[in-house]
């Protein structure tokens, strides 16, 4: 049974912000470095335990980042910063398959007719699984137009439930 949402899309989006900021937004080894640093100091606030870590450097399933609990996979996490790439074809699809509380894919999009291609595509995703069980589906987008991310919920279903942005 999936626990209490303690992991709420506004407070993702607040952590992506202060995270990955203006003066690394494109460097990318900077921005892997720094995501991978906050986001597991977060997760062990929360008492999670995170893979990869400094002494077990390899990814699980080839997932940026995973949080564990008892045994228990809490979320997946995918930071894609490759210019270029089509995170919804690749990272999204790779998440949605993966059977955790939370799969989380973060990454950047500032033309708004992409966005909204990556989102529409993602519902999709979701809804053509059979495998989805009860989950949160976080998508979070960097915009460098406003220096700032958008974040979006998905049901089960593939709907799109919520969003938020501090702008």
């Amino acid at each position: 049974m999936i626990e209490k949402n303690v992991i709420d899309l506004k407070t993702i989006v607040k952590l992506c912000e202060c995270t990955i900021t203006k003066d690394i937004w494109y460097n990318d080894s900077e921005c892997t470095k720094r995501f991978k640093l906050e986001f597991s100091r977060f997760a062990e606030e929360l008492g999670y335990q995170v893979q990869p870590n400094q002494q077990n450097r390899k990814e699980f399933l080839t997932i940026d980042m995973v949080w564990w609990s008892n045994d228990r996979l809490v979320a997946a996490i995918e930071h894609e910063n490759a210019p270029g790439s089509d995170p919804i074809a690749d990272e999204w699809k790779k998440l949605v398959y993966v059977d955790a509380d939370y799969r989380i894919l973060i990454s950047y999009c500032s033309r708004a007719d992409l966005r909204k291609d990556w989102l529409r595509r993602a519902g999709k995703i979701i809804s053509r699984n059979p495998r989805v069980k009860e989950a949160y589906f976080y998508l979070l987008l960097g915009d460098e137009t406003v220096w700032g991310f958008r974040g979006y919920e998905f049901d089960t279903s593939g709907i799109l439930i919520d969003r938020y942005s501090q702008w």
